[in-house]
């Protein structure tokens, strides 16, 4: 602590260029819909939460299946989101190549949703430091293409550094499959790989498998996929043999066996001609689950977020924004690449000052 403080009086120019590197919000409410723009690079609108933040990508890195034909009556759109975020503030990204049929065209009465029933669309993932603007393109992950666009909903991020804190030094992209399987992409090999997983202990009453249903959430060096009808399942992708783990939601909160398929099962998500929804009846609407001061909470209830107050129960419609924190040093780090390690060049004192005031 001596240390820091003499440095800290060094100078009123270093103490500039701290306030500068520290100018952004400790953490973002980030927009899950990203827009696929004509720039040569990323583009990030931060905005201090509530707010909500915006994430643009370069058309230029989205792979695409060619062009439709620009006499005929289908049209190209390119369409992404956000779908996880890592403990450190990285972003998972994917993008889709889509083709719609154009208003007005005659196929739109055959296909209400307006998709081009004969294109397959490629998908783009992508992980994208927001306070840098970087963006790193991932492999394909290898499944026939139809797979490949099906499979990832359900990714998570999960970042690792040597040291134990401050910037990552690799990465994992990771989803669960059937069979007790794992796809996984590991930054340091640079590929996607199916490895076996080690079974996981459930509750005699609950035998069917967990059913994820909000974004996949990296906490404790793991994974967690989020059933909030009954549990949450984790394992660590970094591991050579991962073990799958099983937490119960508290006593009380446990939906019975089946509830949240019956749910799903009575209907659309439109209201009926009364304003009815079955989806605002179903008990796992009011539920969120996410990490904050350093542990897993589940949450039934709406806060106002300026009075700091609990202003009611309500369902929750969507995802529409990733909440992602931004520590003081993801401005200076580097995306983690396959069999690289980045070394920070001319390093400043200032920068060194960030690294100290983050631990």
């Amino acid at each position: 602590m001596p240390l820091r403080r003499r440095l800290l009086g060094l100078s009123g120019g270093l103490r500039r260029s701290l306030a500068t590197a520290a100018t952004h919000p400790p953490w973002a409410m980030i927009n899950r819909t990203v827009e696929v723009v004509e720039a040569p690079s990323a583009d990030v609108r931060l905005a201090e939460p509530p707010l909500v933040s915006e994430l643009c990508v370069p058309e230029r890195l989205v792979k695409t299946r060619g062009s439709p034909d620009p006499d005929g009556d289908v049209v190209q759109s390119l369409a992404g989101g956000v779908f996880a975020a890592s403990g450190d503030g990285l972003l998972f990204l994917s993008c889709l190549d889509l083709r719609s049929t154009a208003p007005g065209a005659s196929r739109v009465r055959l296909h209400p949703s307006g998709l081009d029933p004969t294109h397959v669309p490629s998908v783009t993932r992508l992980v994208c430091n927001p306070l840098t603007r970087e963006l790193r393109r991932l492999p394909d992950s290898g499944f026939d293409p139809v797979g490949d666009v099906l499979c990832g909903l359900n990714m998570g991020l999960l970042t690792q550094a040597d040291r134990g804190h401050g910037p990552p030094d690799k990465f994992a992209v990771a989803d669960l499959r059937q069979g007790n399987h794992m796809l996984r992409f590991l930054s340091e090999t640079g590929k996607w790989e199916n490895v076996a997983l080690s079974p996981c202990q459930v509750p005699l009453a609950r035998r069917q498998p967990v059913t994820p249903d909000q974004a996949t959430l990296a906490f404790g060096g793991r994974l967690w996929w989020i059933d909030l009808s009954w549990g949450a399942i984790s394992a660590d992708p970094f591991s050579d043999r991962p073990e799958l783990s099983f937490v119960e939601l508290p006593r009380g909160s446990v939906l019975p066996a089946g509830a949240q398929k019956e749910a799903f099962r009575r209907g659309s998500l439109l209201p009926d001609a009364e304003g009815r929804a079955w989806w605002k009846q179903a008990s796992f609407s009011y539920r969120r689950m996410g990490v904050s001061e350093g542990r897993l909470r589940i949450a039934v209830v709406a806060v106002d977020m300026d009075r700091q107050e609990v202003i009611g129960c309500y369902p929750y419609r969507s995802d529409l924004c990733m909440p992602c924190v931004l520590p003081p040093w993801l401005r200076s780090s580097r995306i983690p690449s396959a069999g690289k390690k980045y070394v920070e060049k001319n390093k400043t004192l200032a920068d060194v000052l960030v690294r100290l005031q983050s631990h």
